[in-house]
């Protein structure tokens, strides 16, 4: 194992996680506090990980909200469409062999709703399949 980054929100399970992973794997983990939603909080983790960690060779994009409650839904839909995009851009652009990176692995997550049709969840089910079709697209690139 190098080392991994661990970005979350919630930085008291993400200081506790990465705690208990260093003592199995001795300082190979870092948190970084993130708030998705946010792409000034996107952009500065970013900028952190890169740091702390010297490369970046894979990212996993699994952040996700299923709220589509009309106070709440454009926060969701940033956290599942909007953050997984831009940590992707960012990957491409640093990992792209045609940009002079090194190559590396991009995963995004999505959930079966965006495979289903989902009444209950619209906007949850439309961010989801967002993912899927941008995944498509970015591998055909």
């Amino acid at each position: 194992m190098k080392k991994v980054a661990i970005l979350d929100i919630d930085d008291k399970t993400g200081e506790q996680l990465s705690e208990k992973l260093n003592r199995s794997y001795t300082n190979k983990v870092v948190f970084i506090k993130c708030d998705v939603s946010k792409e000034n909080d996107v952009q500065t983790a970013y900028e952190q990980s890169l740091k702390t960690l010297g490369l970046i060779d894979v990212i996993i994009n699994n952040a996700g909200g299923m709220d589509d409650s009309p106070n709440v839904w454009r926060t969701a839909s940033d956290v599942n469409w909007q953050d997984l995009v831009s940590f992707t851009m960012k990957g491409v652009s640093h990992m792209g062999k045609d940009e002079g990176g090194a190559g590396g692995t991009i995963i995004n997550v999505s959930s079966v709703v965006a495979l289903i049709s989902m009444p209950i969840l619209p906007i949850y089910s439309g961010s989801e399949a967002a993912v899927i079709q941008f995944g498509r697209s970015m591998a055909i690139s």
